[in-house]
């Protein structure tokens, strides 16, 4: 029987997963496909159970892009096939890609495609097996070009009267030997007394990161409620949350930013502004890809 992943057997399919591709710590590659299940990631996972058990699973995609080998477009693609150890030789494989045809078939395409490690000689032959045809072979191949920090267009420091970001969100927050490094995507910033903006307007940019030296948070508000700084970086980091700041301000060695507050499970009001003070002696500002100019 084969059946789609719900939150009544998602465990049971994470622990398939974590089989088929583990990682170094037990536990922790179900933990995070579990998270891209609930984050709507993983939408077409179909679990195979026999004699009541859940003994295998299958992986489905449709790919737009172009695929390796075939002539249109949508194709459906075999992202991921496992049959448990004890449950093989039984023809449960067979019936997983049976089933993947179909549903390709149902989502309107004519092909199905899949893809496999050179190495693995296995998969290889038990794709051949399946009736999948080798359309190519790829050496895949990176340059390093620089290092982290060379990504950065500009870096300089600024006098928290001469920069400011605006709709743009948090990424990331670090905490390095009493700095606090906020790092931003997506907004504008506006950069005071800069050859690049003479006129004080605000620029687009991909990527910003702002560092408070010698800094720490006095407060952080969100629908009259009092967060702690520990629990607010950790739900950032951990892609919990989602902070969307909208506008930053200044006083006297004193950042706010102003923006709205979001959850993955809607238990935050999104509506609500949210309000974080941060005290700092000295800030460092970097910014990148500057590509569009808008009137402030």
């Amino acid at each position: 029987m084969i059946i789609p992943v719900k939150k009544e057997n998602l465990n049971e399919w994470a622990a398939l997963c974590e089989a088929l591709w583990p990682e170094d710590i037990p536990g922790e590659a179900a933990a995070d496909f579990i998270e891209e299940w609930e984050n709507g990631e993983l939408p077409n996972e179909f679990i195979y159970y026999a004699d009541g058990q859940a003994v295998g699973f299958i992986s489905l995609a449709l790919r737009h892009d172009y695929v390796e080998g075939t002539e249109t477009s949508p194709v459906g693609y075999l992202e991921g096939i496992y049959v448990a150890p004890g449950f093989r030789k039984r023809g449960i494989a067979r019936q997983l890609v049976e089933f993947a045809k179909e549903w390709t078939l149902r989502q309107g395409c004519t092909e199905l495609a899949s893809d496999v490690e050179l190495p693995n000689e296995a998969s290889i032959l038990f794709h051949g097996q399946m009736g999948f045809e080798e359309v190519n072979r790829v050496v895949c191949f990176a340059m390093r070009v620089g290092q982290a920090g060379d990504i950065w267009k500009n870096q300089e420091e600024y006098k928290y009267d001469k920069f400011s970001l605006h709709d743009c969100r948090v990424t990331s927050i670090v905490e390095n030997d009493g700095n606090i490094e906020l790092h931003f995507s997506d907004g504008f910033y506006i950069c005071e007394s800069h050859p690049e903006n003479p006129y004080s307007r605000a620029h687009r940019t991909n990527a910003a990161c702002v560092t408070l030296l010698n800094a720490t948070c006095e407060s952080i508000f969100h629908a009259g409620k009092k967060f702690s700084w520990n629990d607010f970086c950790s739900n950032i980091n951990a892609g919990k949350w989602r902070f969307e700041c909208l506008t930053e301000c200044y006083a006297d060695n004193r950042l706010v930013y102003e923006g709205l507050l979001h959850d993955k499970h809607g238990e935050l009001n999104p509506d609500a502004g949210c309000n974080i003070w941060l005290t700092f002696q000295k800030i460092v500002c970097k910014w990148n890809i500057v590509c569009e100019q808008k009137a402030w």
